[in-house]
């Protein structure tokens, strides 16, 4: 691009040949006015680079115009050509600022030459000029020390005044050196940085460790110095070329970061529950010291890792992991499990870490041991189940007074009939159906006061509710009014029937206890109930469809104290001594949180309560198909044995009918002998649990010894000591309960046969 030169002279004739022999060079563009106030006029437009003027002009003296010039437009190159040959006004307008002082007459080459040598001065001041500016606004402080004693400052920026309270001219007089500044107790350490840099870096580059200055008024700040060595062509350094940068504010926002993120980690560490941070793939990024403590690892080993490899040892995600929910939905869940690789409970709570738009990036993951609450709210649940037990006791002793009445009526109806010749098939069914509703009942009881694990299983909670009702009318007070609307279409659940069926005494028990001495109403209401999210505000539940067990009482009620302590361990609002131990819901809370359920009491003063149980429905319906009977006779070599001659009696009755040839025995040594002799002449045995010397496990384990892989059924009419997985632990094929007769006896013996031989 061509520069803009103003020509000022009040000859026409040369302005006009100057023009033209500017402009032919290529580089400029003229314009060419005749006096002094044509030109400062011409000026104010902003668009000239540099001015050729001559003294001698009409209105203005020439020097007192370029003195405007200098003063006013500092970027523009002024150059005098004048036809006065005065060395003293030379002086003059050159200390003016003037670039050049020029004579007429004046060749075209040489005053071309001035002209590009003044432009590119005014560039260079004027870039030199905002660099200056640059740096003076920034919190950059440019030095330029002498490699002298004390490091004297040769240049420095203007800004040096906001780091330390001295102006620039103060360290460029000498009044003060760098090393004055420097902190003495970090002078040493500066000045051996240096020295080693000097012996071995040629190329001079050093950036100091941050150092501490001291300021005109006594301020201590920290600076980082990044400093270049310049050297001459001998290879000495004559120079510090360097940047130095207050970095105090820096500094304390990291030590406050550090402290923020220490305490962090402290509190982080101080957490007893195990604490997991993790990506959406569920790789661990970051663990607490409980963590690290329980899985006996070092930090770094542990992260990397997922969290299913370390709970379960296993290759990808536990299907009832929350944080498999909480990455689908973005919401907090929990979930209670056991792992069986460390023999633990863990309340399992995640929550999500979610980006700016608002996508879960990351979970935290808390895992709480909770093994010791798990196995106290088992004994309680033991405790309350014999408590129900008691209170029971009235109802199934009624319940068995009845059944009793009814067999031994049958007997003798039968009697009666057999000398009437009466048939006494009608009674023999009642015998038998009676039978059966007696052995329920005792199958009731014990699987109700058994100390054992849940099974869950898919079942209509409205035949349990109804049962219970049943069971426990009988013991209810004269003065309580019982009132029930149960819906048998409420929907099918998946639990534990025992507990569930404890869960229901359990309630109505307490409703009788606080009505107790008292009229009043129990209401129990069986309904099915949709609920949406925001009618949910308890963790783990999902929104869906409910079947609600409602169970209410026209009692005292409870304060709203109470209400917040209701599920608390041993908490009770029954007084000393009164019946019941009043262990409150805390049990009953814990088996309904294991079936992703939840339970809510309404309750106030002098206005009863109210226990809404909510369990999760089973959408869908899984319709058992009985199997169709088949034959079931057979004529293998049965050996029977139990010290109950009665038993063995019905047994090899029944397994004779079906065409089985029965060799049977009250004494399992005799059994044992018997085997000796010649076991392949049996194919099957059936053996009771609790004899004398020798148990039904202990024969069974001494005829596998004989012929591994012998079919054994066992048979028992309760045992604490062994459960059904222990006997298949054995290699027994089939462990059944008492009674077991008739067909469904010949069934199950069919079933066992088929399978060895298969």
């Amino acid at each position: 691009m061509k520069k803009s030169i103003l020509l000022v002279d009040d000859e026409p004739r040369l302005c006009q040949s100057l023009t033209v022999l500017l402009e032919a060079e290529g580089s400029f563009r003229v314009d060419a006015v005749h006096s002094g106030g044509e030109g400062l006029s011409a000026l104010q437009t902003g668009k000239y680079h540099g001015v050729v003027l001559d003294i001698g002009l009409p209105d203005i003296n020439g020097h007192t115009v370029a003195q405007d010039i200098v003063e006013q437009y500092s970027d523009l190159a002024v150059i005098i050509l004048t036809g006065e040959g005065d060395a003293e006004k030379g002086m003059i307008a050159l200390r003016q600022g003037v670039f050049d002082y020029l004579e007429k007459p004046c060749g075209s080459d040489h005053l071309i030459g001035v002209l590009h040598r003044a432009l590119q001065q005014k560039k260079s001041e004027r870039n030199l000029r905002e660099a200056n500016e640059i740096i003076n606004r920034s919190p950059v402080i440019a030095f330029l020390w002498r490699n002298e004693i004390d490091w004297p400052v040769e240049f420095v920026s203007e800004n040096v005044f906001t780091l330390c309270g001295y102006t620039a001219e103060e360290f460029i007089d000498g009044k003060i050196h760098y090393s004055d500044i420097i902190h003495p107790e970090d002078f040493d350490r500066v000045k051996e940085e240096v020295l080693q840099v000097e012996q071995n870096n040629p190329k001079g580059n050093l950036a100091h460790a941050p150092y501490r200055i001291r300021t005109r008024d006594g301020q201590v700040k920290w600076v980082e110095d990044n400093t270049y060595l310049k050297r001459d062509n001998s290879g000495r350094i004559t120079h510090y070329q360097g940047v130095v940068l207050d970095i105090s504010g820096r500094l304390k926002n990291e030590e406050l970061l550090k402290r923020s993120k220490q305490q962090w980690q402290k509190t982080f560490d101080a957490i007893p529950a195990l604490i997991m941070i993790q990506d959406r793939e569920m790789c661990i990024s970051q663990v607490n010291k409980a963590a690290v403590d329980f899985f006996q690892s070092e930090h770094g080993e542990i992260v990397g890792k997922y969290c299913y490899q370390l709970f379960c040892n296993k290759d990808g995600p536990c299907d009832d992991c929350p944080a498999l929910a909480t990455l689908s939905d973005g919401k907090s869940h929990n979930q209670l499990i056991k792992y069986e690789r460390w023999n633990r409970f863990f309340q399992i709570t995640s929550s999500p870490i979610v980006d700016k738009a608002g996508r879960v990036n990351q979970i935290v993951l808390s895992a709480m041991d909770v093994t010791k609450r798990k196995q106290l709210e088992e004994h309680l649940l033991q405790t309350h189940k014999m408590e129900a037990i008691a209170t029971l006791a009235g109802g199934v002793a009624h319940d068995f007074n009845n059944l009793l009445t009814v067999i031994l009526g049958s007997v003798e109806l039968i009697k009666y009939g057999m000398r009437s010749g009466v048939d006494p098939e009608d009674n023999l069914n009642h015998i038998t159906q009676t039978g059966k509703r007696a052995s329920e009942l005792v199958k009731q009881l014990l699987l109700f006061s058994r100390e054992s694990e849940h099974r869950l299983q898919p079942f209509d909670p409205y035949l349990i509710v109804t049962e219970a009702l049943r069971m426990l009318g009988s013991s209810f007070p004269s003065t309580i009014e019982v009132e029930n609307s149960i819906d048998s279409n409420s929907g099918m659940i998946v639990a534990d029937p025992t507990s569930f069926y404890q869960v229901v005494t359990e309630l109505c028990t307490n409703a009788i206890q606080s009505m107790e001495d008292e009229k009043g109403v129990l209401c129990v209401t069986l309904r099915r109930q949709n609920l949406q999210s925001e009618d949910i505000s308890e963790q783990g539940v999902a929104a869906g469809a409910f079947v609600v067990l409602s169970v209410s009482d026209t009692g005292s009620g409870m304060t709203q104290e109470m209400l917040k302590r209701v599920f608390d361990p041993y908490y009770t609002t029954k007084e000393y001594g009164n019946s019941g131990r009043g262990l409150g819901l805390a049990a009953l809370y814990g088996t309904i949180l294991e079936y992703k359920g939840m339970v809510r009491v309404e309750s106030a003063p002098e206005s009863g309560t109210t226990v809404h149980v909510f369990i999760p429905e089973v959408i869908e319906k899984e319709i058992l198909v009985e199997k169709i009977e088949e034959e079931i006779t057979g004529n293998e070599q049965i050996l029977v044995v139990d010290d109950e001659s009665g038993i063995i009696r019905v047994q090899k009755a029944a397994l004779e009918k079906y065409g089985y040839r029965v060799t049977a025995t009250t004494d399992s040594m005799e059994a044992w002998s018997m085997m000796q002799q010649d076991i392949k002449k049996y194919d099957l045995l059936i053996t009771d649990q609790t004899m004398p010397l020798l148990t039904g496990v202990e024969l069974s384990k001494m005829v596998l010894s004989l012929l591994p892989g012998f079919p054994i059924i066992l048979c028992t009419g309760h045992s604490p000591r062994l459960y059904e997985q222990e006997a298949l632990d054995v290699g027994i094929n089939r462990f059944i309960s008492k009674p077991l007769v008739g067909k469904e006896f010949v069934r199950v013996v069919r079933e066992v046969l088929d399978q060895a031989v298969t």
